[in-house]
């Protein structure tokens, strides 16, 4: 499919199809950010358009330091997996305000909760300061969204 990319005031990327005949989409958020880099087409390069780098992923997985700087949710979940929760059948991660999060999870038999616990708040901390608020909740088990799909991270406020 040939679409033409446009980018947000902040940064998220919008597209319009350019051959949809039955379903028009025109400046349709698909839930990613970048920046449009120009770059020069090399000879015989067939197609003239600019090209696009993805900065960070998806808009609604990022959230801000207590720097105001922004995480990619990739960056956290790479970290989280480096620590043994495999007794955590589901989990998801999310951000109700800046440093404020709820961490819902569906425990298997062996969660060892306060080892849970406490690394989840220390790599939270590592990530958004010391002063990272966090509500575990035990669950049954993970709600799907509207869209149909089971988010492992989301935030529930606007980045300002």
């Amino acid at each position: 499919m040939l679409v033409a990319l446009n980018v947000s005031e902040n940064g998220e990327f919008l597209i319009t199809a350019l051959y949809s005949y039955g379903f028009p989409l025109i400046n349709y958020k698909v839930g990613d950010c970048g920046e449009i880099s120009e770059i020069q087409p090399s000879a015989g390069d067939t197609i003239p358009f600019t090209s696009a780098t993805l900065r960070i992923g998806r808009i609604t997985d990022n959230f801000l330091t207590s720097e105001s700087e922004i995480v990619s949710s990739s960056a956290l979940g790479a970290y989280l997996s480096t620590f043994n929760f495999s007794n955590s059948r589901a989990t998801d991660y999310t951000g109700t305000a800046i440093r404020k999060f709820t961490v819902n999870y569906v425990p298997d038999m062996g969660l060892i909760q306060s080892y849970y616990y406490e690394t989840v708040h220390k790599v939270f901390s590592e990530y958004f300061g010391s002063n990272v608020g966090i509500k575990f909740n035990e669950i049954k088990q993970i709600e799907v969204e509207a869209s149909g799909k089971k988010l492992m991270y989301k935030r529930t406020f606007d980045l300002v």
